[in-house]
Formats: C-alpha cells, structure tokens, sequence
C-alpha cells in the first residue's frame, strides 16, 4: 500500500533499510533485493569503479558519501587516503559501514554522521568531493531536489559533484512495476525512476558543466532478458560469468552512444563547476 497523500516519512524509511540487513546480505541489502547474488555483485563492481575513475586524485581530499549505506564506496575512498564522511539515514548501515572500514584497518579516515539528505549538517563549501551512490531514486522528487541542493550547497567552488541516476527512458526500466510507484509504502519505502533532465538542468541552473562517464548498457541486458526467459538461477556459473563479462564491457566502453539511451538502466554523471568565461552546457547527452 502506497502513502499517496502523506509526506515522506524519513523515520520509516530509516526503519525499512535497517531491516533488509537482516533479512537478506548486505549485497542485496543496498541494491537489488530479489536478484542473484551474482548480478548485485556486477552492478556494483560497474557502479564503485566507474565512480572512482571519475574523481580526481583523492588523498588529503574531504568527500562525502551521501547515503553510504555498507560502505561500498567509503572503504575505497579511504583507501585513496581521502577524509571521508560517510553519511546515512539508517543507523544500521552507518554501523555496518563502520564494521567494514574498520576491518579494512581505514578507520582513521572516516567519519560518520546519521541524518536526512534533504537537511545537511554541514557548512557550506565543506567538501571536495560530494558523492552519491544508489540513493536518489530512493528519495520522492520533493525530497531529492532538496537533496541535490545540499549536495551542491557543501560543496566548494573547485569541487566534484558524482551522482548515480536511473534512466527514465530505458526501455526496460519503465516496464518494471516497483518505479510506477506514487507514494512512499507503508513500510517506508520508495522507489521511483528519475528525471535525469531535471536533475542535470537543477545542477546546470547552479553554475556546473554535466557530463555522463558511464552507463551499465550491458548489464542491463543481461538482467532484463535474464529476467524475462527466466534464466537467472542463483547457482548458475554460466550467468555468474556473464554478469560479470558484463561489469567488464561497461566498464571498457563506458559510453555507447544512442544505445545508453534506450537501454541502459544507469548512468553515473560528474558534475564541476564551469569557469567564468565557460559556456553552460550538456555533454554526451
């Protein structure tokens, strides 16, 4: 049941992504609930490292990981030698975040901070590096324009904006049936695909150059045709190693042109402040 006409709720979202640690790994956790362990771990691997190569040389640097759930971006942002905060709704994954960077022997990089990404905590112009990962979609537009808003408010003038946005185009996205959703659910979550027009003319309007740096075109058709013939078996080596040939060719051909549009289910997308004599404009669109 859907909470059509109330407002987000973020202490019952808070509530839901706590619970899903316990009741499924980490992995699915934070993406993909009912997909084979394999594809989460492709996806991941596509979403983590396509991320890094778009940052600039991170040691001494302040970056925040907004919603960093596990800490799949914190650990290799702090094994850079970057100053990171990782910052989270969920007290459950700011704990796991933690267990994991200190089992990585990082926990003299990080910090860690519980609240709403509508409503940083942080002064202005505070952060390098400001990224985003597996969470806008996750936000009602309300919500998630307020986000980005912070996002760009803390973050310095020289400083890299990197987000993860779904394609609201693909067409294989729209046939999912979770991102026709129009409220938050009672369990207090929410999912919706995401404008990234929108998205990119907020963060244009606020003096920054947009560009895409990578799409998962390739895994996505191996999910959704996976889904479709119904050959996603969790033990099944052929697609464990499809999957991860996947991850492979995305992250070799980070952009595929007209196809992205159609078919990849996401982008990663950079975003850095334009010069003054610079012209306002959308790269690779």
């Amino acid at each position: 049941m859907n909470r059509d006409n109330r407002a987000y709720d973020a202490t019952t979202a808070e509530e839901y992504w706590s619970s899903r640690l316990t009741e499924t790994n980490e992995l699915a956790a934070v993406l993909s609930y009912g997909l084979p362990e394999y594809l989460n771990a492709a996806y991941s691997r596509w979403e983590i490292d396509t991320t890094l190569r778009a940052l600039p040389a991170l040691e001494g640097l302040r970056v925040l990981d907004l919603g960093c759930g596990i800490g799949r971006l914190t650990v290799p942002l702090a094994r850079e030698k970057a100053r990171v905060t990782s910052f989270d709704n969920s007290a459950a994954m700011l704990a796991t975040c933690q267990r994991h960077v200190e089992e990585a022997g990082l926990a003299e990089f990080v910090e860690y901070h519980k609240g709403s990404a509508a409503s940083l905590p942080f002064a202005e112009a505070s952060f390098d590096v400001v990224a985003c990962v597996g969470v806008l979609e996750h936000l009602p537009p309300d919500i998630r324009k307020s986000a980005v808003a912070e996002m760009i408010r803390v973050l310095k003038n020289t400083g890299s904006l990197v987000l993860v946005v779904n394609n609201s185009k693909s067409r294989f996205l729209k046939r999912e049936e979770r991102y026709r959703m129009q409220g938050q659910q009672e369990n207090g979550y929410f999912v919706g695909l995401i404008e990234r027009d929108a998205i990119e003319t907020q963060i244009c309007e606020a003096g920054f150059i947009v560009r895409p740096v990578g799409s998962n075109l390739f895994q996505g058709i191996v999910k959704h045709l996976g889904i479709a013939f119904g050959l996603l078996d969790p033990d099944s080596r052929a697609m464990a190693d499809l999957a991860a040939a996947s991850a492979s060719l995305d992250l070799a051909y980070p952009l595929k042109g007209d196809l992205d549009q159609a078919l990849a289910d996401q982008w990663v997308v950079v975003a850095e402040r334009r010069s003054a004599e610079g012209n306002l404009r959308l790269l690779n669109r």
